[in-house]
């Protein structure tokens, strides 16, 4: 075997989840898997893969011998931009599946829409966006700004205090998080402490958190910081003696992974905002976890970034009932994955159908001495994306991004000229 061909095949691999019945007889729709499952990013991307490949064993399972079946090739773009963009165009171009769910580097954030739509496929999105984008090429299931704080803030106000710290990366959507918060604060009494604090070199940056908490004035550090980052924030403020329970961090990124980074002992008393937590007890979650267990292990960790994932193929699969066999097209899918619901682990969650995020049901816990998140406090009822919320006179349309200030002003100069 050439070299370049043993790359491209350890490069993509397929995963057989189809039943014996049903190997072979072509009726399977083939998705693609993009994700960095070694490299920087590896936990997130084995973790959105372990979510992914129990929905297509649920979906499979109960199509029985004349259902639609789903076979997933599985592509490590191995925390690599460019390989990210190859194994896109691959999954889409030559392997033509019916779509393609992965995680997205930061820096191909902006570009992706266009990606997607250049290749005239369908992109489901797990993570958490950044919000403001209006594209009918990629379906997102992790929470806007929007929905990470609607809840989180108030609570925040209410419970902690309204003087709050906020402390970001220099990622977009951290930066829009800090943006949100800053101009939900004064809505519910509260009131973002000074400027905020970007965090490029964690050592150095986060040094002006501990040093800023220690001046006075600040009731709560809300951080939009993730992975190593948010590791480092809870560190530190351990190793400053801090109270938590005084000056806690809150947060609507921290998971259940940097919770175990960073030790139990490290993490207590930290809050955090998430669609789903693994304590969250419910039939369906429960009913997850079970199997997410059993399929991958007693050790697997899941966190709300493995439920998205999860009911993003689901929600696929309930669009794919809706297609004759001659309609499995990128586009097809989406127009029949609008306004789809699934009873995910979550609650109730559906494709909004004009911005193609999802509705989502935002919970608030504080992680307790033992490591395990506590729910203090969940959504009554489901939260909308409202992506634009942060973007006045904007929204996403079937037809595209809407100007109501520029529409409104070009309705004027034609009433002028008439």
């Amino acid at each position: 075997m050439e070299r370049r061909s043993f790359l491209a095949s350890a490069t993509a691999a397929a995963i057989t989840t189809l039943p014996r019945w049903a190997a072979g007889a072509g009726t399977a729709v083939r998705i693609g898997l993009l994700l960095p499952l070694t490299g920087t990013d590896a936990a997130r991307g084995r973790m959105v893969r372990d979510g992914a490949l129990l929905a297509v064993d649920e979906i499979n399972a109960r199509a029985g011998r004349h259902g639609r079946f789903i076979a997933a090739l599985v592509e490590d773009s191995r925390s690599d931009p460019a390989l990210f963009r190859a194994g896109l165009r691959r999954l889409a171009g030559r392997e033509k599946v019916a779509s393609v769910f992965g995680l997205c580097p930061p820096s191909d954030q902006v570009g992706l829409p266009h990606m997607a739509e250049t290749l005239e496929t369908l992109f489901w999105d797990p993570a958490a966006s950044a919000g403001g984008l209006c594209t009918k090429h990629v379906v997102h299931g992790g929470p806007t700004p929007y929905q990470s704080l609607k809840h989180l803030v108030p609570w925040t106000v209410a419970r902690i205090g309204g003087r709050v710290l906020l402390v970001g990366g220099a990622d977009s959507h951290g930066r829009e998080l800090l943006r949100v918060c800053r101009m939900m604060l004064p809505q519910v009494g509260g009131g973002a402490v000074g400027v905020d604090i970007l965090v490029t070199t964690a050592e150095t940056d986060l040094i002006q958190v501990i040093d800023r908490v220690r001046a006075g004035g600040v009731d709560a550090v809300l951080s939009a910081l993730s992975g190593g980052q948010a590791v480092a924030l809870l560190r530190q403020v351990k190793a400053a003696g801090i109270d938590s329970r005084a000056t806690p961090v809150v947060s609507p990124t921290l998971t259940e992974v940097e919770v175990a980074a960073a030790g139990a002992g490290v993490a207590a008393g930290a809050v955090a905002a998430q669609p789903w937590f693994s304590s969250w007890v419910s039939p369906a979650g429960w009913r997850f976890m079970d199997r997410m267990r059993r399929r991958h292990g007693g050790a697997v960790v899941a966190t709300a970034l493995a439920e998205a994932a999860w009911t993003q193929i689901h929600l696929f699969g309930s669009a794919l009932d809706q297609l004759g066999r001659g309609d499995v097209h990128p586009l097809n899918i989406r127009e029949a994955a609008k306004d789809r619901i699934v009873e995910a682990p979550q609650g109730r969650v559906r494709i909004d159908g004009q911005s193609l995020y999802a509705t989502l049901w935002p919970k608030i816990a504080v992680v307790e001495p033992s490591g395990r998140f506590r729910i203090l406090a969940r959504a009554g009822r489901e939260v909308p994306p409202l992506p634009f919320w942060a973007f006045p006179r904007q929204a996403c349309a079937d037809t595209g991004l809407r100007h109501f200030l520029k529409e409104s002003q070009g309705n004027r100069r034609n009433s002028r000229r008439q």
